[in-house]
């Protein structure tokens, strides 16, 4: 969990520093790893906005498996490309996905259900698992922000 709140205002750091005139152009930056090739000309905020989408399916994902049900359907990565008029308010919903993270994993409620749901690409994850592959995620965007930041010569 520190890992996700570290990075969470890592990105957000970035997107600020980035600000209203960088952080929205999107730019084409070499593919970097755990990033798909669709990514790979987004915008800063864009990104933001993808992992708040990302991380709030995520939120219920995980709600369920604590409490031992399986969610039904299947994450289609497609679903998270963000939108081409994103906004500002995408680094709230970044901001908020990260305390409610934080919120849900200080309760009560166990990571140790064995109860699982398929991601697309690493199969069945427990929500101990889903919550490592947030971690991962957000680190895998950290990088590619500052891609982003450095290509269009953000100091």
């Amino acid at each position: 969990m520190r890992l996700i709140e570290s990075v969470g205002r890592k990105l957000i750091d970035v997107a600020e520093h980035a600000g209203a005139e960088d952080g929205f152009h999107p730019t084409k930056v070499p593919r970097l790893i755990g990033i798909e090739y669709r990514a790979t000309e987004w915008s800063v905020v864009m990104v933001i906005e993808h992992l708040a989408s990302f991380n709030d399916d995520v939120l219920k994902i995980i709600r369920s498996l604590q409490q031992g049900l399986e969610p039904r359907g299947s994450i289609q990565m497609s679903d998270y490309n963000p939108t081409e008029n994103t906004t500002w308010d995408a680094v709230g919903d970044f901001r908020k996905s990260v305390d409610e993270l934080s919120w849900l994993i200080s309760g009560d409620a166990p990571l140790t259900s064995n109860a699982m749901f398929r991601h697309p690409w690493y199969g069945a994850l427990t929500a101990h698992q889903w919550l490592c592959c947030v971690a991962l995620h957000q680190y895998a965007h950290l990088r590619h922000v500052r891609k982003i930041v450095a290509v269009l010569g953000v100091t």
